[in-house]
Parts: C-alpha cells; sequence; structure tokens
C-alpha cells in the first residue's frame, strides 16, 4: 500500500511590505535563528592589533560577550569578506589572572581615561561585517592600534590560556629541528 500523502506547508515566502515581521514569523514558526546580517561598516581588512568595536551574536549565553564590545585584532583578514580573529574589550574590572591582560593605554580616542583588559581565554572568529570603526570626538571613523608592548601581553595571554595548544607547536619545533639535525649528521 503506497504511504498516505501529507499536505504540503505552504512554501517560504517573505512579504517585501514587511520583511521584519515575516522574518520573524517564519523563524519563529520553524524553530530558526532570525539572521543577523549587517552591511559592512569598513573599507579595509583589518590588521593585527587595530581596535574596533564588534557587534556579537545577540543569542549567547553567559560568559559568552553579547551585543556590541569593543575588540583587538589578533589574525588579521586577508581581504574584506574574509574573517578574522579577535580578542574582546572589556571595562568591567578583572580579577588578575594568566589570561586577563591590563591595557597600558585604552585605544578608544573617546575614552582615553577609562582602564580596560583584553580577555585573552575569548577568542572569537568573526566576519568583517561585524566590525564597526570606532568613531574620534566629531564622529569620524579611526582605527586606533594597540602599542607593541601590549599585542606582546595579549599574545602572552593567550598562550597562558590555551597551553596545550602552544606546548604541542613547541614540541613540533623541536621535532624537526631534531630531524635537520640527524639529517646533516648523516650527509
Amino acid at each position: 500500500m503506497p504511504p498516505p500523502i501529507k499536505p504540503q506547508e505552504a512554501p517560504l515566502t517573505i512579504s517585501p511590505a514587511r520583511p521584519d515581521t515575516d522574518l520573524d514569523a517564519l523563524c519563529a514558526r520553524h524553530g530558526l535563528i532570525r539572521p543577523s546580517r549587517r552591511e559592512r561598516r569598513i573599507n579595509s581588512a583589518p590588521r593585527v592589533s587595530q581596535y574596533y568595536w564588534v557587534d556579537f551574536p545577540h543569542d549567547a549565553y553567559t560568559p559568552e560577550f553579547v551585543g556590541e564590545h569593543p575588540g583587538i585584532v589578533v589574525r588579521a583578514a586577508r581581504h574584506l569578506n574574509d574573517t578574522c580573529v579577535i580578542v574582546p574589550v572589556t571595562s568591567s574590572p578583572q580579577a588578575e589572572a594568566k589570561h586577563i591582560h591590563r591595557l597600558r593605554e585604552n585605544p578608544n580616542p573617546n575614552y582615553r581615561d577609562r582602564e580596560v583588559w583584553a580577555v585573552c581565554n575569548h577568542l572569537y572568529t568573526i566576519h568583517n561585517a561585524r566590525l564597526r570603526p570606532v568613531t574620534d570626538a566629531r564622529r569620524r571613523p579611526v582605527f586606533p592600534r594597540v602599542g607593541e608592548d601590549d599585542m606582546e601581553g595579549i599574545y602572552a595571554c593567550i598562550r597562558h590560556a590555551f597551553p596545550n595548544i602552544f606546548r604541542v607547536t613547541a614540541v613540533i619545533e623541536r621535532s624537526v629541528a631534531t630531524v635537520a639535525v640527524v639529517a646533516e649528521a648523516s650527509e
């Protein structure tokens, strides 16, 4: 006996007149999360040590970062449609820990007197469309950079936060060096 024919669901369509409410209804009806799409607000690929506002997902759980927070680029993007890796920055006082780095100077030109901390155990890979430039007092975009000494401190805290990853890398480097020495000795 053939299986019974199921009634077909209404196709997923969005009304151009009310795209937001229709999309919300569709997502609710199908148990989906509403897509978060924004226009890109930067005109060049982010570079290491640049400071941006980052639009984190709004459905994250504690202790994840939610909403808009500043962040520092620790791995640059190759082009505008690429991703980069950032470390979030907070002005909430942080307890001294191996994975927290207090910046010597706040990169945000509007809040130079406020202390800020890089939370180095929260690495985020994000699309460049989630980045927004910091603005100066006249609301013009600026692209401040974190100092070299702060970047070294951030990388040290990342290594402390993820010791197994960097220990493996050191073992591999030693193994490669040993193989090279053995190869030279056998020649």
